[in-house]
């Protein structure tokens, strides 16, 4: 008979709601892999370069580019990730803060990233997207590359679900994001 292994419960990790550009802080500890959770068109590449050194955002788009010469290229992803997973792993095993830019939607690709974390020691921020599908939809149609409307709407959906569960997953920190007004401002 298999022996099954239980893991003790994570303490609950409290949320706090910063805007997309409204100067609000996080606090980023040294070392942390930072893991952006949202689907397509949230705002997570554009938040990630306003916030973030380039060399520290490891992008899955610009591995699949790296690939295959097209960011957009899912039948790469396989390879794409392999190179992702490696540009994590190479950069917390120096200390260095890395941004893990992919949808990170499932539960099982979020914990394959605190795995790597852990295993390095190394502490784990989440930020999630909390953008209305409207708005992900809205940007996603002002793209060059864009992304079907009903694989944005499951990824929206997918979404809602993570964000239930980001707070029993074991983070340092969880931020949540909310979409500044697209006015024209």
């Amino acid at each position: 008979m298999a022996e099954t292994l239980l893991q003790s419960p994570q303490p609950l990790t409290a949320a706090v709601r910063i805007g997309e550009g409204r100067g609000d802080r996080m606090q980023i500890p040294p070392g942390a892999l930072v893991v952006l959770v949202g689907p397509q068109g949230c705002g997570k590449s554009t938040f990630a370069r306003r916030w973030f050194r380039d060399t520290e955002v490891v992008s899955s788009d610009e591995c699949r580019r790296l690939v295959s010469d097209d960011a957009s290229n899912q039948e790469v992803s396989r390879e794409a990730f392999t190179v992702f997973y490696a540009l994590l792993r190479a950069r917390l095993t120096h200390g260095r803060v890395t941004v893990a830019d992919a949808t990170n939607l499932a539960p099982w690709s979020r914990q394959k990233l605190r795995q790597i974390a852990l295993a390095r020691g190394r502490p784990l921020v989440a930020v999630a997207f909390d953008a209305p599908l409207e708005t992900c939809l809205e940007r996603q149609s002002r793209r060059q590359r864009q992304v079907p409307v009903d694989v944005v709407e499951q990824s929206h959906h997918a979404f809602r679900q993570a964000l239930a569960e980001l707070p029993h997953e074991g983070y340092d920190r969880l931020y949540v994001v909310q979409p500044e007004a697209e006015d024209g401002s």
